[in-house]
């Protein structure tokens, strides 16, 4: 991680005049102190628009646990709107944004050579111009659509957005670790081992400021009889289903866990 930055910092004083690099130095410090992956979007979004105004941004992630799912992130200005995409996975994409090693390149170069014209047929309802793989030295994890702006990108606006989106990347997939390493697989949950941690702390804050806070207990009744009946697969998608309520109804300071099996704990 260490060496990844200051690798960057290094090309970034060759690369740039001295007020974007301190624009970019600013920003990362931020994207990268960051492991909240919708917080690093929102920075990487703020940075962007502050600078180009782009009427839209999407970024699409790829997921390191599903290969054929990801996740999507699509802003009109600085507002994040819903936006459902015709195709299951960008799979096939991040293969071909991984086999072109460029730091970006044209919608239309992307149109003409890619063998899937269904997928960015798709993607071209966004009038993307410029497409930004989020590359790290494990590969290409997802990448950022930049629709056209009323004056094109000039080379110096390029090299500003592929250093930015350069940290964008790293500070991602340090995300992506981090959350692999403290969540249930299965429900995307806290696990049982990161609760017990989270228990620890709140117990002695509640103690050095005099403070309260709850822990909610609860599980799926007559499970056992569910799974004898319906099978273990039927088993999980009831899990699974309980646990997306459950991200749903908290709040952002609240934390829901997995405590193991069908059994769920929340700290609010």
């Amino acid at each position: 991680m260490e060496t990844d930055l200051n690798e960057n910092l290094d090309q970034l004083a060759v690369e740039l005049g001295s007020q974007d690099l301190k624009e970019i130095l600013e920003v990362a410090s931020q994207i990268t102190a960051q492991l909240d992956i919708e917080s690093i979007v929102k920075n990487v979004v703020m940075s962007l628009y502050a600078r180009f105004q782009p009427p839209t941004m999407t970024f699409l992630l790829a997921n390191d646990l599903e290969e054929n799912v990801f996740t999507l992130y699509h802003y009109q200005g600085m507002k994040k709107k819903n936006l459902k995409m015709g195709f299951p996975t960008i799979h096939a994409l991040i293969a071909f944004l991984s086999h072109h090693e460029y730091n970006q390149l044209s919608f239309q170069y992307a149109r003409e050579n890619f063998p899937e014209p269904a997928l960015l047929t798709e993607l071209e309802k966004l009038q993307p111009d410029i497409i930004i793989p989020l590359r790290t030295d494990k590969g290409v994890t997802g990448l950022i659509l930049l629709p056209r702006l009323k004056t094109d990108y000039s080379l110096l606006d390029i090299q500003y957005i592929t250093q930015l989106v350069r940290f964008a990347a790293i500070a991602l997939e340090n995300a992506n670790l981090y959350w692999l390493a403290t969540m249930d697989r299965m429900t995307r949950l806290y696990s049982h081992h990161f609760l017990e941690k989270a228990l620890d702390d709140e117990i002695k804050r509640a103690q050095r400021y005099k403070s309260v806070f709850s822990l909610m207990m609860l599980d799926i009744d007559h499970f056992k009889e569910f799974n004898d009946t319906y099978g273990h697969l039927q088993g999980d998608i009831i899990i699974k289903e309980i646990a997306r309520i459950l991200n749903n109804s908290v709040r952002n300071i609240d934390l829901s866990a997995r405590y193991g099996g069908e059994e769920f704990s929340i700290i609010l």
